[in-house]
Order: structure tokens, then sequence, then C-alpha cells
């Protein structure tokens, strides 16, 4: 694709369109997707499916029985969710970017594979970019400008 003159972009560590906004955009812009994607599908529907990749994060009931304790049902901000012993931000945007990507919603994986959700998760994304210009984001969303409009 690079030879025929189509830029190619690679999330540093591999890792999808979903975990890269969860790693990078601030919290209040996660929990705006968060809020957007509740309203768009069913909300405890949305919750489950964090809840759920949320254990699997944070270790297994047989292997860490403590820490699946504080995987109880999912409150609708990400704040409650930090509130919790164990549940680091770091936790929350690993949780919010797997189910994003892999949590099953209205009979298919991810959250923003709607043309009309994508474009509300860009619009977000998008009203924060100023805040994320030094980060893998901020920096390969500037290089498709650049491909796209020149310097």
């Amino acid at each position: 694709m690079a030879k025929a003159g189509v830029q190619v972009v690679l999330w540093d560590g591999m890792v999808s369109t979903e975990q890269r906004l969860a790693n990078d955009l601030p919290l209040l812009a996660l929990q705006a997707i968060l809020d957007a994607t509740a309203c768009t599908y069913d909300a405890d529907c949305i919750l489950q499916g964090a809840k759920a990749k949320m254990c699997g994060i944070c270790g297994s009931r047989e292997t860490n029985p403590e820490r699946c304790a504080a995987c109880r049902p999912l409150e609708p901000q990400l704040s409650d969710w930090m509130s919790r012993t164990f549940i680091t931000e770091q936790i929350v945007r690993q949780t919010i970017g797997l189910a994003a990507k892999k949590a099953k919603i209205a009979g298919r994986e991810g959250w923003f594979k709607r043309t009309d959700l994508a474009e509300e998760v860009g619009s977000i994304m998008s009203s924060h970019l100023a805040t994320v210009v030094a980060t893998d984001l901020g920096q390969k969303i500037g290089r498709i400008e650049t491909w796209c409009y020149g310097d």
C-alpha cells in the first residue's frame, strides 16, 4: 500500500483503534463515549459487557477472588468504577478499550461498528485532539491529516 502512495498507520503496541482511543483520550472523553454507546444500545448490556472484560483483566474468580469481588455490577460513571478497590485508571482504560473492541452487542462484536455511532465517537475524539497531541493517537492523526491535506 505504501508503494501505491497510501499512508499506512499502525498504532503503537499493535492495539486496535478502540484500545488506542481508550488509552489516549482523557477520561472525560471516555465517559462521553460510554454515554453515547449506552444511549445507542441497552445501557445494562453495555455495562455487563464491560464488567465481563474488567473481570478478565483483573483476574478470574478462581485465581484472584479479591479482585473479582471488585467486579460487581458497574455503574454508568467511570469515576464510580475507579472508587473500587483494585480498580485503577489503567484498568478502566483497558476495560473500555477491550469492551469497545470485543464485547457482543446487538448480535455483533464491538461497540462502534455502526456508522452513526462511529461518527459520534469521531466527533468526541476530535473535540479532544488538542489534549492528546503528544500521545500516539494525536501523532498518528497528525500524520493522517498531513497525508490528506499536505503540510
